[in-house]
């Protein structure tokens, strides 16, 4: 009867100890958290392709694998993996550098949201990234963020706003935090703003040749 007992008293304790390794969803999970470091991650990004900064912009700790990015602008499109991306930002890096040390350079990404924050402002540069948070839960998200690109040089009196439109980012999530599994930016005025619409067929035209993600229109 007591090895008996003994021996439930045994499966029981097995039991607990391999309850207490199994993590549960409340322990491994914090929203909040998470949404900060899933900013993070994104602003990161922005800060790589103002400071043309190659692993931050598309390094292997920013994109999973399998990364795709899509270009849109006039209504046509196409699409690059992490391999071509990266080639083309290392292939136009001494030129970036060059540029940026000989003839001034810089350029600011303005991420902009629908959503009022402080410091955020539409049309017109400010030191805000506000992105928005479409989607988000244990295993990935999706956030986008409306953009305004600014560029200067030497010689310029100011600042040039170069573009704007819209960029959709889909995250996975990683024990050190987010990785991109896929980028679409979209080019144009009428991607700029809550009220998104289509553009005409009639006014498509072919995409312009891009080198990397297409924001340095200054760089020769």
């Amino acid at each position: 009867m007591m090895k008996k007992f003994a021996h439930l008293v045994a499966l029981a304790i097995v039991a607990v100890a391999l309850a207490g390794c199994v993590p549960t969803s409340n322990k491994s999970w914090n929203e909040t958290a998470e949404r900060q470091r899933l900013t993070s991650a994104v602003n990161a990004w922005a800060t790589g392709v103002e400071e043309y900064d190659i692993d931050a912009m598309a390094g292997e700790g920013t994109f999973a694998a399998g990364f795709r990015l899509t270009i849109e602008e006039g209504g046509a499109s196409h699409t690059k993996d992490a391999a071509l991306l990266r080639s083309e930002l290392e292939s136009d890096s001494l030129n970036q550098q060059l540029f940026r040390s000989e003839s001034g350079y810089g350029i600011r990404l303005d991420i902009d949201g629908p959503w009022s924050l402080a410091g955020d402002a539409w049309n017109e540069e400010d030191p805000v990234n506000n992105w928005t948070i479409v989607s988000i839960n244990r295993s990935k998200a999706k956030v986008t963020g409306f953009f305004e690109v600014f560029e200067v040089c030497d010689g310029m009196p100011e600042k040039w706003r170069s573009d704007s439109g819209l960029i959709e980012i889909e995250l996975v999530r990683i024990p050190a935090g987010w990785k991109m599994t896929a980028m679409t930016i979209r080019f144009g005025k009428s991607h700029y703003g809550a009220a998104v619409r289509e553009i005409p067929s009639s006014l498509a035209s072919a995409v312009r040749e891009v080198i990397g993600f297409g924001f340095c229109k200054l760089v020769p």
